[in-house]
């Protein structure tokens, strides 16, 4: 096992009693290290207007947060993209293009990269992060108080995913939520 995978086992558990709280609908809030995510689904035949069945092809993620239900059924939320220690303008082109990925398939999905003991977050890596929701620089040991910025993150990227998927299922009802404003602020801390 690698470094960055026993760094990203170290916040996982503490992230999830942080995050992870029961839905009025049953669901709940669950992060899981190396879970495979879907980024593409080919059709390669179509009998009339309907698909055959379509190859499946996903990536492993180093996070993901989905709801999760009590039949079995799941809806990713959140992926976190782990590097410990450094972190290039090539890692942040391939996390940006995995992220555009999983978005096609996901439209609602919010997707992040944590660095870990870097420091701060390096400016190419939000210049090249363009499909990156958040991008977190931690220190190796994570103390109370970075788990708890960490966790408001997290949560709030799960809230977004919620409304985002809420907002593009109901478009067509007749009696949908209309809103005037849809804003993506940006914050810097």
């Amino acid at each position: 096992m690698s470094k960055e995978t026993d760094w990203v086992d170290s916040w996982v558990l503490p992230l999830q009693s942080a995050v992870g709280k029961t839905l009025a609908d049953g669901s709940q809030a669950v992060i899981s290290a190396k879970r495979r995510l879907r980024y593409l689904n080919e059709v390669f035949r179509y009998t009339h207007d309907k698909p055959h069945p379509c190859d499946h092809v996903g990536y492993q993620t180093d996070a993901l947060v989905a709801d999760e239900y009590n039949d079995g059924e799941w809806v990713p939320r959140v992926v976190i993209e782990a590097k410990l220690g450094s972190v290039t303008t090539h890692d942040a082109i391939t996390y940006s293009a995995k992220a555009a990925r999983h978005k096609d398939v996901h439209p609602y999905l919010r997707y992040g990269m944590v660095i870990g003991a870097f420091g701060d977050v390096p400016v190419r890596v939000f210049q090249h992060g363009e499909n990156l929701d958040f991008i977190f620089a931690l220190s190796e040991t994570l103390d109370s108080a970075a788990l708890k910025e960490f966790a408001a993150v997290v949560a709030a990227e799960v809230r977004t995913s919620r409304q985002i998927q809420a907002l593009l299922t109901t478009n067509r009802q007749r009696d949908k939520e209309r809103y005037r404003l849809v804003h993506r602020p940006l914050v810097l801390k």
